[in-house]
């Protein structure tokens, strides 16, 4: 199934993980990766649904309990995503990816200190990744802090320079604080990153 899925196959990975999970259904990692495969086809019951499933056999499962709260967040379910986020958080508290996903949840309920709280935890554990930096910035964006907007957008692009989110974003933050030229530069990168 993975392999399938590092080739494009989506729906054949869907398949063989479907009959993973039929065959062994205390195989935590079946589930998982359905939970995954779903969640890449913007199925978000069926992944919703498979990610529970990989915690009822694996209730350490710490990815399983995130992934879940994630998908259940995309869904609009926030109370039941806080509480699947809440479980990974205390199963594994430096994983960046449940912080990430915490502060996602937490913006999303317009609780702006505990969102940037959150992503400077996500920062603090996987500083590698450029999202976080990127919703520190679109966050300090909403609230019409600019500077502080673009120091975020700066680092999320110094993390992957080619973030065409975190350009255009950038470049909307130097119009605010009126850097024209700078700004068409930040669009220019944008666009060429992503033609579409």
């Amino acid at each position: 199934g993975i392999e399938l899925i590092t080739q494009g196959n989506v729906e054949g990975a869907i398949a063989l993980f479907e009959q993973a999970a039929t065959l062994a259904p205390g195989l935590a990692a079946a589930h998982y990766n359905l939970g995954l495969a779903y969640r890449q086809k913007q199925q978000l019951q069926a992944a919703a649904s498979s990610f529970w499933q990989a915690t009822q056999a694996d209730p350490t499962f710490t990815l399983a309990y995130v992934n879940l709260g994630a998908a259940l967040l995309e869904g609009g379910n926030l109370d039941q995503a806080q509480s699947y986020l809440e479980r990974g958080i205390e199963l594994e508290p430096e994983l960046g990816l449940a912080r990430y996903n915490m502060g996602l949840l937490q913006r999303r309920q317009g609780n702006w200190r505990a969102a940037l709280a959150a992503m400077d935890l996500a920062i603090a554990y996987s500083p590698t990744a450029p999202e976080p930096q990127y919703q520190v910035g679109l966050m300090y964006q909403e609230q019409g802090k600019y500077d502080l907007a673009r120091i975020a957008f700066e680092r999320a692009i110094a993390l992957d320079n080619r973030y065409p989110e975190a350009h255009y974003n950038l470049g909307v933050t130097l119009v605010r604080l009126d850097e024209l030229e700078t700004a068409v530069a930040e669009f220019s990168q944008a666009f060429a990153h992503a033609p579409n």
